[in-house]
């Protein structure tokens, strides 16, 4: 089977009645950045075609009456090869796309085997952060920028695009990888499945926080589905406008439905762009498999994996010593090694990296006590097949006794670590 390239963009697109606001001149760049956005898709869509090497997937074309279109474009979504991401000023503005680059960058962090390609037309990464795109994390995305489409060449962006295409998506699709098992669908349904009503007016209610309508062209068009819309929107919300979204709904939950949403957003607080990091270390081809992060609460570092993979990855994966210790790097190994060895073949390495090729990475969590001891490179020398988050705290003497190559998350936490204890304090007197 050729490998599907999914091509994203706005329904606004193809909407040629300009906003009456906008000046003559800015009317005029509209209708041309329009132009060249529908002659782009249009040249793109040939030349992939023409090339024999791939399915080129277009929702006009693939989606047909009476299909369920929420279910196509995830299946697209999920099984593409490759995507081109076509952002300009009017598609930051729909929701839908902020959703697919979402699942398409995530897709691509998490190590799956998909080349995503944005496409930035009239606008720059301001425009991307002012919109809410970065914690999808696109903006870590090397992108195709077209500043000015009045002097550039359709011809020329597409071939390059194309190209990019033809040097890495060379074999058909391979399955979903063991890491992935599309962890960001699976929250997004499970979530939409809790946030449930039958009653129109919660949903309302919910729309009104998060500053949506629901009577929009991109919530008809996945009218079936609104709530799937909500879990896509809380995905990259505030922890405020969370909390304020699960409180409209406090009075029709029961206890247990509670806990279960508290469970699916207590990670939602950290940021997106330095949790997706975390499986590129993982699966990096060489060692030290470490990452460093300035928190001093164990939670934090358990909070950031599963934020990589939206609460998916299996529990037994992440796991985390308990910190206390002597002092002494011999009592802290032996700690850390004794919990390990409840849940993987520590004594073996063969059946140890044997273990994390089929199962998928195992993160150890270490507190800045056992970073401190010089824990973490002789962690690392000893099961490289491990990924071990080192919490350094604050202290520039503890992120010095880490091994050279430590991969180093930023942004920094700086105080949101005390912001992300509020939130997962307010979040258990809501449950």
């Amino acid at each position: 089977m050729l490998p599907s390239i999914f091509l994203s963009h706005s329904c606004k697109d193809r909407d040629s009645s300009p906003p009456a606001e906008l000046s003559a001149a800015e009317r005029r760049r509209r209708l041309d950045r329009l132009d060249f956005a529908r002659r782009l898709r249009r040249a793109l869509d040939e030349r992939l075609r023409a090339s024999g090497r791939y399915n080129v997937w277009l929702d006009r074309r693939a989606l047909r009456a009476g299909q369920d279109w929420r279910d196509g474009i995830h299946q697209a979504l999920r099984g593409c090869a490759g995507a081109v991401v076509l952002l300009s000023p009017e598609a930051l503005e729909s929701r839908w796309v902020l959703k697919e680059t979402t699942i398409l960058a995530w897709r691509a962090f998490l190590g799956e085997p998909v080349l995503v390609i944005p496409v930035l037309l009239g606008i720059a990464e301001a425009d991307l952060v002012a919109h809410g795109f970065e914690p999808s994390g696109v903006t870590a995305i090397q992108a195709e920028v077209v500043p000015d489409e009045r002097g550039a060449s359709v011809d020329e962006v597409a071939e390059r695009i194309v190209a990019r295409f033809d040097e890495t998506v060379s074999t058909p699709v391979a399955g979903r990888s063991h890491t992935w098992k599309s962890t960001v669908d699976e929250w997004l349904d499970e979530t939409a499945r809790l946030l449930h009503e039958d009653d129109e007016r919660y949903l309302r209610k919910m729309f009104a926080v998060l500053g949506l309508d629901p009577d929009d062209e991109d919530a008809e068009r996945f009218d079936e589905d609104r709530f799937r819309t909500v879990a896509g929107e809380l995905l990259v919300a505030v922890p405020d406008t969370i909390l304020d979204v699960l409180h409209t709904i406090s009075g029709v939950r029961t206890p247990e439905k509670k806990a279960m949403l508290r469970n699916a957003v207590e990670a939602l607080w950290v940021d997106a762009r330095a949790a997706n990091r975390l499986p590129h270390v993982a699966g990096r081809a060489d060692p030290p498999r470490v990452v460093a992060i300035d928190a001093d609460e164990p939670v934090t570092g358990r909070h950031y994996v599963e934020r990589a993979y939206c609460g998916k990855l299996r529990s037994d994966r992440i796991i985390a010593p308990d910190d206390h210790t002597d002092g002494s790097r011999a009592h802290a190994l032996a700690r850390v090694e004794d919990e390990l060895a409840g849940y993987l073949p520590i004594e073996d390495a063969a059946l140890l990296a044997d273990d994390v090729a089929v199962n998928g990475p195992v993160y150890v969590v270490l507190g800045p006590a056992a970073c401190r001891a010089g824990v973490v490179a002789e962690l690392a020398r000893r099961y490289p097949a491990l990924t071990v988050v080192a919490l350094t705290g604050r202290d520039p003497a503890t992120r010095a006794e880490l091994p050279p190559g430590v991969g180093r998350l930023a942004p920094a936490l700086g105080a949101r670590e005390v912001a992300g204890r509020r939130y997962r304090n307010r979040l258990a007197a809501y449950a």
